[in-house]
C-alpha cells in the first residue's frame, strides 16, 4: 500500500500527476485500485523534474554548471538506490534537496579556494566504506520489497565502485578539481543521509519496512 501525504503546496503537484493518469486512463485501462500507483509514479517523476531543473538553473546563474552534473551524479543517482532520510512530502523533499545542493557547493569552494582538494579521495573513500556498510537503508517514506532492496544493494556497490575509480583517475589528471571536490561532498552527504536514517531507526536492520514480492 502507497499512502501519499499531501500538503498545501503538494496538491498542485498531486491535481497534476491525477490529470496524467486519468488522460491515459482513456486510452489505456488502468484498475481504480492501481490509479493511486500510478499517481504516486507521476508526482515522484515531477517532483524530481522541478528540483534538478531548479539546481540546474541555480548552477548557470553562478557559472558552475559542474556542480549540477557532479550532484546529479554523485548524489541523486546514489540516494536513489542507497536509501537514507526522506521527506514526508514534496515540497519538503525540494526544500532539502536544494538546500543541500547549496551547501555542497558552498563546502566544494572552500575545499578549492583553502586548495584543500587533495582531500577529495579520502573523503570519497570514507563515504564509500560508510555508503557500503550501511546501504540501503528503507525509509517509511519509500517502502521497498524485499526483491527491490536486494537489487538496490548490488547496484549501489556497483555505482560506489565505478564513482570512487572516476574521482580518483580525475583527482590524478588535476584537472578536474571543482568536479572532483564537489562529487566527493555529495558521496559524503548521502552517507550522513543514512547515517541520520539510522540513527532514527534506532540501530534497526535493513530489512524493517519491507513487504515480499511474492
Amino acid at each position: 500500500t502507497i499512502t501519499i501525504e499531501i500538503d498545501g503546496g503538494d496538491f498542485l503537484l498531486f491535481s497534476s500527476a491525477t490529470f496524467c493518469v486519468n488522460k491515459i486512463s482513456k486510452y489505456y485501462y488502468i484498475e481504480d485500485n492501481q490509479k493511486p500507483i500510478y499517481i504516486y509514479g507521476f508526482e515522484l517523476l515531477f517532483s524530481s523534474i522541478l528540483s534538478l531543473l531548479s539546481i540546474t538553473i541555480m548552477s548557470i546563474l553562478f557559472h558552475r554548471y559542474i556542480f549540477s552534473v557532479s550532484f546529479i551524479l554523485a548524489f541523486y543517482i546514489p540516494r536513489l538506490f542507497c536509501g537514507g532520510v526522506h521527506a514526508t512530502t514534496y515540497n519538503k523533499c525540494y526544500i532539502i534537496t536544494n538546500t543541500i545542493f547549496i551547501i555542497i557547493c558552498a563546502l566544494t569552494q572552500l575545499l578549492l579556494y583553502f586548495k584543500l582538494s587533495f582531500m577529495a579521495p579520502i573523503i570519497s573513500l570514507l563515504s564509500f566504506i560508510i555508503i557500503l556498510f550501511l546501504s540501503p537503508i528503507t525509509n517509511s517514506n519509500h517502502p521497498c520489497s524485499i526483491k527491490t532492496i536486494n537489487r538496490n544493494k548490488y547496484i549501489s556497490k556497483i555505482l560506489l565502485i565505478l564513482l570512487n575509480i572516476i574521482i580518483d583517475i580525475l583527482f590524478v589528471l588535476q584537472h578536474f578539481n571543482p568536479c572532483v571536490c564537489c562529487s566527493s561532498i555529495c558521496l559524503l552527504a548521502v552517507s550522513i543521509l543514512l547515517i541520520i536514517e539510522k540513527l532514527r531507526k534506532g540501530g534497526q536492520t535493513n530489512g524493517n519496512n519491507l513487504h515480499d514480492d511474492s
